[in-house]
């Protein structure tokens, strides 16, 4: 078992294991975990399209492409809803 230690090395036991903290990792993990729980969904009541949002950070950031590039990949994979990145205070 690997030795965790306090300081810059305690995250060499993770990084061997493939897992990261970056904000992309966590975000591409987020966009997996969102496609799998609307690919379990079944159609809305009505059969009438339903608009959602994705909250991002600014404009100026990487999460409101990021968020525009969910959304795209969530509108083709779910034809009963429209996913739209949003604007808000981020973090």
């Amino acid at each position: 078992m690997p030795k965790i230690t306090l300081g810059s090395k305690s995250h060499r036991s993770t990084r061997a294991l493939g897992f990261s903290s970056s904000p992309i990792a966590r975000g591409v993990v987020f966009g997996i975990t969102a496609l799998f729980a609307i690919s379990c969904g079944g159609e809305p009541a009505g059969g009438r399209a339903r608009f959602l949002s994705l909250g991002t950070g600014g404009t100026g950031g990487i999460y409101y492409p990021l968020g525009g590039a969910l959304a795209s990949l969530l509108s083709l994979a779910d034809s009963s809803r429209i996913y739209t990145a949003e604007v808000t205070g981020g973090a």
